[in-house]
């Protein structure tokens, strides 16, 4: 019998400056995003490219 085991792999991340001012604005859009699903309300941003 074949026994295959899975193995997790972690992976760190060591961003320069750039990267870290990029992935702290893709969070930050996307908790605003989630704060307007979330109250039913959306941005002045939302309104304009839907309409």
């Amino acid at each position: 019998m074949l026994l295959l085991m899975r193995f997790a792999y972690k992976y760190r991340l060591y961003p320069n400056q750039a990267q870290v001012h990029f992935l702290e604005n893709q969070l930050h859009s996307l908790e605003r995003r989630e704060a307007s699903s979330t109250s039913g309300r959306t941005s002045h941003h939302d309104e304009e490219v839907h309409s």
